[in-house]
């Protein structure tokens, strides 16, 4: 289900130039002592060093650890879904526009908090009644679209993964397709520093799915996920199970 990162075509709005960022920093030295009369010049005293609340491990006060209100990331997120993941894309783009770096770092840390609340078995079974064998990459996908549809879907969804049923989607391109998605706030980081969004020491998607595994047979997940089923199986469920059977193309009925 997951493209390679060289097919991903973000489209993302031209970035202001970032040059000024450097301006008016001019010499920041600590000023020299006068010398006292008849002596010998002294040093200058050394500023504390800031490296201790620089560092990732300085608490939950660090700007590593900060996210942006869910409110405020709900406002850039909501309104945008689109059935073209490019164009929804750009308009997620053009929300994140007037955030400097560090607002967009706490941007995708919100987004990586918000998206893991789907990652349990539960959702991951709700996942393989519409697309069969869902691996970590394509639940990543999967999780990141459904999102992606607004505060209202996705909340609904992490409740009740049944209630997907009614906003689904209807084909592997709109889940592979959310890669765009996944990277445009990392892309415009890029685009206004010049460099690679940093590594975290929190959670990512990547995270194993908590909750513990289910029977995951096809005729298990229907009776679990009705609505899903209807949606998404034949009616018998087919033998077998997604694990045993493999990934199927996504078709509503």
């Amino acid at each position: 289900m997951r493209m390679p990162l060289a097919r991903v075509r973000v489209c993302l709005i031209t970035a202001v130039a970032v040059g000024a960022m450097a301006a008016g920093l001019g010499a920041c030295g600590p000023p020299t002592e006068p010398t006292p009369a008849g002596g010998n010049a002294q040093p200058a005293p050394t500023a504390p060093s800031t490296a201790a609340s620089a560092s990732p491990s300085a608490g939950p006060s660090s700007a590593l650890d900060r996210m942006m209100p869910e409110a405020e990331f709900w406002s850039i997120v909501d309104g945008t879904a689109s059935t073209d993941l490019e164009v929804q894309a750009v308009a997620i783009d053009q929300r994140l526009e007037g955030l400097r770096p560090s607002e967009l770092l706490d941007y995708e840390r919100r987004f990586v908090e918000v998206a893991n609340r789907s990652n349990t078995f539960k959702h991951l079974g709700a996942a393989e009644v519409i697309m069969g064998y869902t691996s970590q990459d394509a639940f990543v996908d999967f999780r990141t679209w459904v999102l992606y549809q607004g505060s209202a879907v996705y909340t609904a969804f992490v409740k009740d993964p049944d209630s997907l049923a009614a906003h689904g989607p209807s084909n592997d391109e709109q889940v592979s397709g959310a890669q765009l998605l996944e990277l445009v706030s990392a892309q415009r980081f890029t685009s206004l520093t010049g460099t690679e969004p940093p590594e975290t020491n929190g959670p990512t998607l990547y995270e194993p799915p908590t909750g513990d595994p289910t029977d995951s047979s096809y005729a298990a997940l229907a009776a679990r996920f009705p609505k899903l089923a209807a949606a998404y199986l034949p009616d018998p469920p087919p033998p077998g199970s997604p694990k045993t059977d493999g990934p199927r193309s996504i078709t509503r009925r």
